[in-house]
């Protein structure tokens, strides 16, 4: 136990040393655009050591992903990778290094939006640092999530036209879920050494179900899982 509090803490000393540092004028902005070419389901794998991330959908119909990427140190800048082979697409986009980032006057953040069309599995690793993802329109069947530590909004309103899965697993932390009300929603919460604070679901034995549930044609399965900090549920 003193062990993983004192990993903890460290954590939480890399936060506040991010949080705190000033934005420097100095950040270097570039836009870039990838065609979706002819993959009917993508792998999308995003890396981020320390930073904000945004994610939505909205892109072109014939776009994968239209991107803006902020940094401030060269080694913060991002490599993005994509490739097709037999109609199944792999996206990875991730620093390029973060060995030697200093945290002083550290400014790093992606802004991603996404094909709503294409089927797609997320795949998202965030050291340190924060992140917004707006799900509901985006047609994700699976997303698997690893924070280190920070605080990250999960939308999952809107509609849904299949089923999915969602893995997230937290370190330190506050990890927020905007569920929809009239998709079925069945979500398994453990909370660590933090709280789980819930509004609009109710508990069956280890899981937390909407009113939905059982009721609607599409449903989504979601296990949370966080370290320290708080799990915070709600039905929009």
């Amino acid at each position: 136990m003193k062990s993983v509090v004192k990993n903890s803490l460290l954590i939480v000393v890399l936060i506040f040393l991010i949080a705190g540092c000033s934005v420097s004028t100095s950040a270097e902005t570039e836009a870039q655009s990838i065609s979706l070419k002819e993959a009917e389901k993508v792998k999308i794998e995003l890396l981020m050591g320390a930073g904000e991330l945004n994610l939505t959908g909205g892109a072109d119909k014939e776009t994968l992903v239209e991107a803006t990427f902020s940094y401030n140190q060269p080694e913060l800048k991002p490599v993005v990778d994509y490739n097709v082979s037999n109609k199944n697409g792999h996206l990875i986009i991730k620093n390029k290094d973060v060995s030697n980032v200093s945290l002083n006057n550290i400014e790093n953040s992606w802004s991603l939006k996404l094909n709503d069309d294409v089927k797609k599995e997320l795949h998202v690793t965030l050291g340190a640092g924060e992140g917004t993802f707006k799900l509901g329109s985006m047609n994700v069947t699976f997303l698997d999530l690893k924070l280190g530590a920070g605080e990250v909004t999960l939308d999952f309103s809107g509609d849904w036209n299949q089923d999915a899965e969602a893995n997230i697993k937290g370190g330190v932390g506050e990890a927020t879920l905007l569920l929809p009300k009239d998709v079925g929603v069945k979500v398994k919460a453990v909370g660590g050494l933090g709280e789980i604070n819930t509004n609009g679901l109710t508990k069956d034995g280890d899981f937390y179900v909407n009113d939905a549930f059982g009721k609607s044609d599409v449903n989504l399965y979601i296990d949370v899982k966080g370290g320290v900090g708080e799990i915070n549920l709600k039905v929009e």
